[in-house]
This record gives C-alpha cells, sequence and structure tokens, in this order.
C-alpha cells in the first residue's frame, strides 16, 4: 500500500507546484518596493481626475506616461480609485493605472492594471500586504507588495500595490478569462440598511434588476448571476451546481478570521465572482486593506452601526445565522447546512492555527516594516506619525474618535476567543491515509483507506479532471467490502478511475465538529498518479549523434528525446520506461503539462528483460510500462547531420525527417524558419517575440520551470503578432512561451541570463 505526499495545485493552471504558490522575482514580491512614477500630460491633472471623481465618473481616465521600474509605458489612461480614501483636499489619492488604455495589451511582466491604494486607514502599512499573503495559501487572491510613487518627479509616498482582479488574473487561475464575471460593487452604496451587492433575491426576476448591485468584467453573463442568486436563496438543494461552495468558506473564514468588515459581511461588497468552467462560480476576496479591524462600522448584523475593538475581539463568526440587517445568502443559507457550517469553523481554525497561534502574520508584519522603513520615513504626505508605525504592529494608536487596533494586541484577544468557540475544537483527527495501488489504472478499482483517532462520519471528495468538481463517497468502518475490520477507525473507500488524474481529499466530523485533509482542502489536495493510455504520450522527436554507424544505430547513439502530451490535461508518466535495442531508460515522476513537451538525455541504459513480455523489433524506440501494454513506438532510422526525426504535426502518427525543435513544435524541412521567433536567447532583459502561425491566436503565456505564469497576454484571434517582454527583474533560468488558440497550442523556451 502506499502513502501519499499532499500536492499543492493552482487552480486553473495544469501544473503541480510542491509548495504555497509565489513568483521567482514576481512584481508583486513583497521583498522589493517598486518604483512607479507618472508622468502627466496635463498641467492641471489633479482638478480634472478630482471632477471626475467626484462625478462618480468610474470610466474615463487622462493620458500620462508610466515608469514602472524604469520601463516607460505610453499613454495610460489613469484614474483615482477607492470610496472612502479618496479626498480632493489630500495629496495622496489612491490610483487605477490602465497600462493598454491606449495601446492594446501593453503590460507590466503580464500584468495591465495597477491598483495602488495611499494606506490612509493603516498607521502600520501592513495589513493589505500581510492579509493577501494569507489569503493567497487558501483560495486565489491578489499579490500584494508596496511601491513607491512619483508625480511628474515629485515623491507622493508610499503605496500598497495590489494586483488586479482582471482578465490576467482569471486566466491565471480558472485557465480561462471569457466566462461570466462580475464584481459585487454597488454603484450607489448604502449603509447601514441597503443591501448592496448581497446576492439576496430582492430585486425582482429578471435580471436587470440586478445590474445596479454588480459591475460586470465580462462580455456576458447576467443571466448565469440570476441563476446563481434565484438558487442560492430559492433553491439550495442543486447550489454545489452553480457555487463552488468551498470557496466561499473559505472567503468567509478569512474575513472573520482577520476581521476585514469591509467586506461582504458588514456592507456587502468587494468581492468577486468568477464562473469556472464547470459552471460553478467562484469567490474571489477583494480590498482587505482595513482588515485586522481597522474598518469597524458595521458588521452587518448586531454591531449594526459600529464597533468597539473589544466587541471585535469577541465577534461571533456565526452571527449572520440569526440576524443580519439585510439579508447575508451567501453565509446564512450555507451556515444552515451543518456540514457546511463545520467545515465553515475547520477553515476558519487553519487559518488561526497556521498564522495566528504562531506569529506567522506579526512576524511577516515586523519583516514587512524593515523593509519598507525607510520609504515610510521619506513620505511626508502619510496619514500618521512615524511613531503611530513602528507602534500600530502591537498596539492600538489613534485618536479617541479614530482607533486602529494593535494587529498583535487584536490579534492574541481575537485567537483566545476564537480557540474556545464552540465547533473550533473537539475534531476528529487524521492519523494516516493509504491507498491500495501506487499508481492507478482507468477502470480498475482502487481502494482508500484513512484512519482517524476516533468514530466520525468521513467522506473522500474526488475528480478525474482539473476542471471538475469534486465529488464525494462516504467511507464505512463497517468490516465489510473493502473494510477489513470493523470498529477501527480505519475507514475505507473504493472508486473506479475514469480520467487522465486522480486528485481527492478527506473529510470528517463528529457531533461537535469537523476537520479536512489536507487541512488546506479543497485548494490543496492528495493526487496518485494515473497510468496513461496509448496515443496521450507521445514520442515526438529523437536526435541522434552526427556521426552515426552506416549499418546500426546504437542506444548511445541517442542524444536527445522529446516526449509530447498529446492531451489537454497534464499527464505523470511515472515508472514508464523507453527501450531500445534490448535496453531500457526509466523515467522518473514525470509530469508532463497539457499539449507539453518533456525532453532529457538517455546518458545511461540499462540491461532489461523487455524482450521476454513483448514482440519488439530493433529498429524501434518503444515507450512503456513494465507490464503493461505499448504506449508509443517510434521507428528509429539514419538522417543527416542537424536534422531529427519524429512527428509532424506533433502528436500525429506521421514521421517525417525534421529541423531541430527541442522543447517546441516540430518542422518540416520545408519550412525550417520556426514560425516562433524569441531573440536574444539568452536573453538579459527585453524580449522580442514573433510569431505567425495558421490559426488564430487567443492568449500567450509565459511561465517559469515550476509552471508559474509571469506573463499573461489576451488576444484578439490574429495569426501573426508581435510585441516584446521586460524580463529585466526575473530570475536566470529557463522560462517557457505558449501560444494558444482553441484547438491549437505552440510552445518555445528562452534563457534568462
Amino acid at each position: 500500500m502506499s502513502k501519499l505526499k499532499i500536492i499543492t495545485l493552482l487552480f486553473g493552471l495544469n501544473f503541480v507546484i510542491l509548495n504555497n504558490l509565489q513568483s521567482q522575482v514576481d512584481f508583486y514580491n513583497y521583498e522589493q518596493v517598486r518604483e512607479i512614477r507618472i508622468e502627466f500630460y496635463d498641467d492641471n491633472w489633479k482638478s480634472i481626475l478630482d471632477s471626475l471623481f467626484s462625478a462618480e465618473d468610474n470610466f474615463s481616465r487622462i493620458k500620462a506616461d508610466v515608469i514602472i521600474d524604469g520601463n516607460r509605458y505610453k499613454e495610460c489612461g489613469i484614474r483615482y480609485k477607492g470610496f472612502s480614501s479618496w479626498n480632493a483636499n489630500e495629496v495622496k489619492n489612491p490610483f487605477n493605472i490602465n497600462l493598454d488604455y491606449t495601446y492594446k495589451n501593453q503590460n507590466h511582466q503580464g500584468y495591465k492594471k495597477l491598483k495602488l491604494s495611499n494606506v490612509i486607514y493603516d498607521p502600520s502599512f501592513v495589513r493589505e500586504v500581510v492579509s493577501y499573503d494569507i489569503a493567497r495559501k487558501y483560495m486565489p487572491a491578489s499579490g500584494a507588495n508596496f511601491a513607491n510613487l512619483y508625480i511628474n518627479d515629485t515623491l507622493i509616498g508610499l503605496y500598497t500595490n495590489v494586483e488586479a482582479v482582471d482578465d490576467c488574473f482569471v486566466e491565471k487561475h480558472f485557465g480561462g478569462s471569457k466566462n461570466p464575471f462580475f464584481k459585487g460593487n454597488p454603484e450607489k452604496l448604502l449603509y447601514p440598511y441597503g443591501q448592496n451587492a448581497n446576492l439576496a433575491h430582492s430585486h425582482g426576476s429578471d435580471s436587470s434588476g440586478y445590474m445596479p448591485y454588480y459591475s460586470i468584467e465580462s462580455e456576458h453573463g447576467w443571466e448565469e448571476l440570476y441563476n446563481l442568486i434565484y438558487v442560492l436563496n430559492l433553491d439550495t438543494a442543486n447550489l454545489y451546481d452553480v457555487l463552488n461552495i468551498d470557496r466561499a468558506l473559505w472567503m468567509h473564514a478569512l474575513n472573520y478570521s482577520l476581521l476585514n468588515l469591509d467586506s461582504y459581511i458588514a456592507y456587502a461588497q468587494n468581492y468577486y465572482l468568477y464562473q469556472e468552467n464547470n459552471g460553478v462560480f467562484s469567490t474571489i476576496p477583494w480590498d482587505l486593506n482595513m482588515s485586522f479591524g481597522s474598518f469597524r462600522h458595521s458588521d452587518g448584523s448586531t454591531n449594526f452601526s459600529g464597533l468597539t475593538i473589544a466587541k471585535l475581539e469577541t465577534l461571533n463568526p456565526l452571527q449572520h445565522l440569526t440576524f443580519s440587517i439585510s439579508p447575508r445568502p451567501l453565509m446564512k443559507n450555507l451556515f444552515l447546512n451543518s456540514t457546511y457550517k463545520k467545515m465553515y469553523l475547520a477553515h476558519i481554525r487553519t487559518i488561526i492555527d497556521e498564522n495566528i497561534a504562531n506569529n506567522y502574520y506579526y512576524d511577516l508584519g515586523t519583516h514587512l516594516h524593515s523593509v519598507i522603513d525607510t520609504y515610510v520615513v521619506n513620505d511626508t504626505n502619510k496619514f500618521y506619525l512615524y511613531e503611530d508605525f513602528v507602534a500600530n504592529i502591537d498596539t492600538t494608536t489613534g485618536s479617541s474618535s479614530e482607533q486602529y487596533p494593535g494587529l498583535k494586541s487584536l490579534m492574541e484577544a481575537r485567537y483566545n476567543y476564537l480557540d474556545a468557540y464552540y465547533g473550533m475544537r473537539g475534531n476528529p483527527e487524521f492519523v494516516e491515509n493509504y491507498t491500495s495501488v501506487d499508481i492507478a489504472v482507468r477502470g480498475e478499482k482502487i481502494s482508500f483507506y484513512t484512519k482517524l483517532n476516533s468514530p466520525a462520519n468521513v467522506r473522500m471528495y474526488y475528480r478525474f479532471n482539473s476542471e471538475e468538481k469534486f465529488v464525494y463517497i462516504i467511507m464505512n468502518d463497517d468490516g465489510e467490502t473493502d473494510d477489513l475490520t470493523e470498529g477501527d477507525n480505519v475507514y475505507s473507500a473504493s472508486i473506479v478511475p475514469q480520467g487522465k488524474l486522480l486528485q481527492y481529499y478527506f473529510w470528517a466530523e463528529n457531533d461537535s465538529a469537523g476537520t479536512f485533509l489536507p487541512c488546506r482542502a479543497a485548494y490543496n489536495f492528495f493526487e496518485i498518479p494515473v497510468r496513461v493510455e496509448p496515443g496521450e504520450i507521445k514520442i515526438n522527436e529523437v536526435s541522434l549523434n552526427n556521426a552515426l554507424n552506416e549499418y546500426e544505430i546504437l542506444p548511445s547513439d541517442l542524444t536527445w528525446i522529446e516526449l509530447y502530451n498529446n492531451t489537454n490535461e497534464r499527464l505523470s508518466i511515472v515508472s514508464a520506461k523507453l527501450y531500445y535495442k534490448g535496453l531500457n531508460f526509466e523515467i522518473h515522476d514525470t509530469i508532463i503539462s497539457e499539449f507539453g513537451y518533456f525532453l532529457f538525455s538517455p546518458e545511461e541504459f540499462y540491461f532489461t528483460d523487455f524482450e521476454n513480455l513483448y514482440p519488439f523489433s530493433d529498429n524501434y524506440l518503444y515507450l512503456s510500462y513494465k507490464t503493461e501494454k505499448i504506449l508509443d513506438s517510434i521507428r528509429i532510422y539514419s538522417c543527416s547531420n542537424n536534422r531529427t526525426i519524429g512527428l509532424f504535426p506533433d502528436g500525429s502518427n506521421e514521421c517525417k525527417v525534421l529541423f531541430p525543435t527541442p522543447s517546441m513544435t516540430n518542422l518540416m524541412l520545408e519550412n525550417e524558419i520556426s514560425p516562433i521567433s524569441l531573440y536574444p536567447n539568452p536573453v538579459s532583459d527585453v524580449l522580442f517575440c514573433n510569431i505567425n502561425v495558421k490559426f488564430a491566436i487567443e492568449k500567450v503565456l509565459i511561465y517559469n520551470y515550476l509552471g508559474q505564469i509571469l506573463y499573461c497576454k489576451q488576444c484578439d484571434g490574429l495569426s501573426s503578432y508581435s510585441f516584446n517582454v521586460n524580463t529585466l527583474e526575473w530570475s536566470d533560468g529557463v522560462y517557457y512561451v505558449k501560444f494558444v488558440g482553441e484547438r491549437n497550442c505552440l510552445s518555445s523556451k528562452f534563457i534568462k541570463q
């Protein structure tokens, strides 16, 4: 039986990531303070922006050049952002910068919009950055760091710099950007009694009644949003079909743990909804600048007119079950389900155990203080004294009328309250888990076992496709079927894999509380490799030694071999072997992304007994499992220098003599000029990209060896593009460029040094 390791997957990306994701030197790396300069063309830029914002014109912008860490972007669109954080009498106002306002797809490291907050409600300066860092452990959430802003060469001050939730964001996290996409953002914020974007079924049976309360970020989707609202309020039995319930529970757990009330909790705003490819809406948190108790004007419940710090510390995470000043169905209708309520409390327990009890939030906050200290000193437009900046990480600061809780004093009290809250503890605990086989085979039963320290009701959630919803089966401890011994707290269940992958996690609950394994599920989960089927992984290209034996090609003559994933799902080829002329090369734990390549050099072949299992031909290179059918084969024959043999087009059954294209699309000899041109390669700063193909390009992605997307460019369906990417701050190493069409995908790679 096999014990498995936890695997973390960035949802929507088909790459395995082994720990919490943070890009190598991403634009939002909080170790670096960015320098952003705005050069307005209009001398009266401030009066123009003030008039636009006071007129509640959220669409008009004025043009300016924007210089980010020395990189100039022409004719960007600038406007103010926020609500209460803007003031016409202040110098330091928040900004929304659109880099591709004039020139489509103009971007910085794949980011087209910049959101700069003026830190008006945070003497500590770190609330927003710390909160987003915690959020990213459990759900798709924005990157966040700091930026020093200059306008027309005058220092304005230090801002928090937060990744926009836009088409690039959802592309990165959900694998697409064309589905219904909304922001909980009412045209007129009504408080404390207004319903705002509460998702209540309060505005009739036509989707047009809901338009003033939600801003649409996609080209369509009002019908889908209305359907979500209808089901959430009037047909909750089918809620699992329209809502990513677990994602919503994580968002609520984050807001209540970190006391971020300027959210769905109080005024029912500051969140996004994106419909995943499987048809369910996923929540995305937004605007965490007033977390850690900075916002206390309302809790949307019994303290609807305001809260003291003492009330904040003991805020009931289930208060909306009993009373809301206006409906909160996204909380109440979930918490009414006893299992969902326990899942929600289990998420809170994970957040406070992983971030509060161990002082993670505090250690990160004090580290950020060391990063930004000099910038805060030099910020003459900041809203608080430097002494407040230093003190607020620990203690309450501010005047008697406007106090800001110290992060440490608030969170210590908050943890003590939540730790003793009914349903937070007393949960069953997982002892171990294992499976009946190391590698799953489609169509063959696999059994799962998990041991707990006490009796419980246990479920295993699973899926066979990364875009599917997780479904569950009940695990039993009844001594029947696959369970060996009744009542030993070892629970079992069996499924028959039907897809290219198998991802799963466990849930156990008793009368008091519940727990997940892994505790960050469903954002994290277990995965067991599923053996590939013939045709899914192809031997795509083979390079031979230039000094070939005229009569015989030996295993040592194979200089590199390229495998190609011929499917739209990432695949594992763990324990597969390449066989050639009585020798074999074993492939260890290899994951190939969808329509992706895997290149290696078989420097050492081993003697094998494969010839006793199959009628192998000496002229063929085979890909196979030792005890399974052959996955693929390719005939090896001599070719001239600087040529390869392989499949054209990629993944087909047609073997040709090719122009060498390791880890990129195969080219016939009559077309030796690659359709993709990346130069210079290796690159040190700016990479120039050209492509000319015969299909419509929908998007361009650049990702590193971990599969982390560093650049996202939405295209408009043309087949020829030229653009450039600034790689100056990227780490040295290998990067991959992917050009994606509806049914086509081309890849290439470059080296940064």
